[in-house]
């Protein structure tokens, strides 16, 4: 299971947020992904992390986007920084199996710039 308790969270323009993801899972190895929906347009790939270190960004996140994941803790957090209006949008996180597994997906973060 996906849980976010804050579900709003604004910043102002050239300022950072940091949104957070709370998770439980049984699975030795994952990906906890992040996306965003921008304006009743489909959810886009932001970035993910996954339970080994591994990385990757989409190439629009690439500097200033950040993703922290504590498997310890079974939090993940993603920040981002120098907010333009654009960043605007609903931010989901999602958990993935290593192997092509189903995904559990929750609805997260609408972030007002």
């Amino acid at each position: 299971s996906v849980t976010q308790k804050v579900t709003s969270v604004t910043g102002k323009e050239g300022g950072n947020v940091t949104m957070e993801c709370h998770y439980d899972t049984s699975l030795s190895g994952y990906y906890l992904n992040w996306y965003r929906e921008q304006q009743e347009t489909q959810p886009h790939y932001v970035l993910k992390k996954s339970s080994d270190g591994d990385k990757d960004k989409a190439d629009f996140a690439e500097k200033r986007f950040s993703v922290e994941l504590q498997t310890s803790t079974k939090f993940s957090s993603l920040t981002i920084s120098l907010l333009e209006l654009s960043d605007s949008a609903v931010y989901y996180c999602a958990l993935q199996p290593h192997s092509d597994g189903n995904k559990t997906e929750t609805r997260t973060k609408t972030i007002s710039v």
